[in-house]
């Protein structure tokens, strides 16, 4: 898969990820959970926001103010994590001192503070320092709290040092210590054992990918992996609450076990009965699990019992995009807009729709309407990859590459690759690889990605792309794009069991990523060439729900998805 710098995320695609509670707004809810709802609901606005702009710069300051509206959600920690990460230095130096800034103020957030901390020591001595002291008001919460507070902030300090280090063994064996001696283990510390087994299967040494070793490394660490999550298992009868029955089944889905976080849920809707946040509970689960037909039906449901709910309508709207299913997208983001007249959001839903019905026309007069300009500049955008034809953008990058003052280098010849693999044109990829080689631009892995993997699909030069994606994949051996560059070049040379293995990988490297759909169709299609026709189908069916991915092509999945039916119907075309 080519890797690119796009992250193309809507608001309807949070409901499936946000961690921060099930809260909705039907009838029914408590009138005492008024202020967190406010609160989860400025936190998801200020991500939305963050979402929609490209520049790190005022990304940067949306993302805080939604951290600092619910310091408990994970997702604006983790994309402030990756900024930390992936920008230069005075942005990282930013990304640190905001997330101190907000950990000072809550000490009773034990994530969040262990993120500070991290964060902080490369910073400066002085950060370091004001981090220190952010972790030691953690450990006294025991004046307000209780002992077992203090003590499970403190593992969480030395915790976060081991990972730091990359000591697993002594992380895991800790962890171990800690549960065995509890009488009532916390759900952190199955939480704790289970990432520092999984991020070790992970990063297992790769310079002993080539001796054999890795993958005996790789299956200690799964089977510790596999051993916490059964422990959780048995202490499932002690959880009290549906906040805990809620990170548990995280947990089952960071784990990759689908069918416990599904079992837990289905559980928690019989125990917390007429509680609407256990079936909202559900439907997220099943979403982030991409079993988005299962989640159709609920949300079905739940409008159904609450036609008026914006919180089901947007569920049920984001479900049947999922599913493929437009009209019936169109059809709810109509009614939302009845029901909340100002609503930029229903006016996205049904933007979205008119597009993907190629109503061109109606679709621009529905994002002109739309109130939210980060949403109409999304939109707009998302309208013209839709309606402007491959052939006049190849023409605006043919004047731009001739113009003396353009200074981008080989970026150009990315989206000419991307042109190339999208009408099969072996020429224009051969004039890409000619020129990038020359500019010495396929020393840089993601350039030697990109260029093997197109003439992989395009089956040009195919020794010579393998080389250049072994390279890549040499270079950075946990890239999900370079795991499923590699599946595909194995699956057009006829490896298909080395392809199956090598794009489970890369599920599993891209499975938080929006792009994950490309990943998911190149699996469906190997699939097909193993035999596993059911496994194929589900495959693209998930893959369909990533209706947001620029390099899918929806209707080519739309029809694998009915040439497989019709197959496992025995030729017949059955509905």
């Amino acid at each position: 898969m080519m890797q690119k710098m796009v992250l193309l995320l809507c608001f309807f695609a949070l409901g499936s990820i946000w961690a921060g509670g099930m809260d909705s707004d039907t009838p029914d809810r408590p009138p005492e959970q008024a202020a967190p709802v406010q609160l989860r609901t400025q936190a998801m606005e200020h991500f939305i926001r963050a979402m929609m702009e490209k520049d790190p710069q005022k990304r940067l300051p949306e993302l805080l103010k939604s951290l600092e509206a619910d310091p408990e959600a994970k997702m604006p920690l983790q994309i402030l994590s990756e900024m930390y990460r992936t920008q230069p230095e005075p942005i990282q130096k930013q990304v640190a001192e905001g997330v101190l800034t907000i950990a000072e103020k809550y000490p009773a957030s034990i994530l969040l503070n262990l993120t500070a901390v991290k964060m902080a020591e490369k910073i400066s001595p002085e950060m370091n320092e004001r981090a220190k002291k952010a972790a030691a008001a953690v450990i006294r919460r025991s004046k307000n709290g209780t002992p077992r507070d203090a003590f499970m902030g403190l593992v969480g300090v030395h915790l976060q040092d081991l990972v730091m280090q990359e000591n697993w063994e002594e992380a895991y064996n800790m962890l171990q210590a800690v549960i065995s001696h509890a009488d009532e283990p916390e759900l952190a510390l199955y939480d704790w054992a289970g990432s520092v087994s999984k991020d070790a299967a992970r990063r297992a040494s790769p310079e002993r990918r080539w001796l054999g070793l890795r993958e005996s490394e790789r299956a200690v660490w799964k089977a510790r992996q596999q051993k916490t999550v059964e422990l959780s298992r048995k202490n499932e009868s002690k959880l009290e609450n549906l906040r805990a029955v809620e990170h548990l089944t995280d947990f089952y889905i960071r784990m990759r076990c689908p069918e416990d976080a599904l079992r837990l849920t289905n559980e928690a809707t019989k125990k917390f009965t007429g509680n609407t946040d256990a079936e909202f509970l559900r439907l997220t689960t099943l979403l982030r699990l991409r079993r988005y037909q299962e989640a159709l039906l609920l949300a079905e449901k739940l409008t159904g019992v609450s036609p008026q709910s914006p919180g089901c309508l947007m569920l049920l709207g984001q479900c049947a995009m999922h599913c493929g299913e437009y009209e019936k997208a169109l059809q709810t983001g109509r009614k939302l807009l009845q029901v909340k007249p100002d609503s930029s959001e229903a006016r996205c839903f049904i933007a979205l729709a008119l597009i993907f019905n190629k109503k061109m026309d109606e679709a621009a007069k529905e994002i002109i309407a739309i109130q939210d300009p980060e949403s109409r500049t999304m939109l707009e955008s998302f309208l013209r990859h839709h309606t402007e034809s491959r052939s006049v953008y190849l023409e605006r990058l043919r004047k731009l590459q001739k113009n003396p003052n353009y200074k981008g280098g080989d970026a150009i010849y990315v989206p000419m690759l991307t042109i190339a693999e999208q009408t099969n044109d072996v020429n224009l990829l051969e004039e890409c690889w000619q020129n990038m080689e020359k500019m010495g631009s396929l020393a840089d892995p993601t350039n030697a990605n990109n260029v093997g993997y197109v003439a992989a699909k395009l089956g040009h030069r195919l020794p010579e792309a393998g080389k250049l994606l072994r390279f890549a994949l040499d270079a950075e051996p946990e890239n999900g794009a370079y795991l499923d560059s590699m599946a595909w070049y194995l699956y057009c040379t006829g490896s298909y069991e080395e392809a199956w293995q090598m794009v489970q990988l890369a599920i599993e490297a891209m499975e938080e990523e929006p792009s994950l759909g490309v990943v998911l169709e190149h699996a469906g299609d190997i699939a097909l060439k193993l035999g596993k026709k059911e496994e194929a189908l589900q495959l693209y069916y998930q893959a369909l729900g990533d209706f947001l991915s620029p390099d899918l092509d929806l209707p080519a999945v739309r029809k694998k998805i009915e040439q497989v039916k019709k197959e496992l119907n025995g030729g017949k075309d059955k509905k």
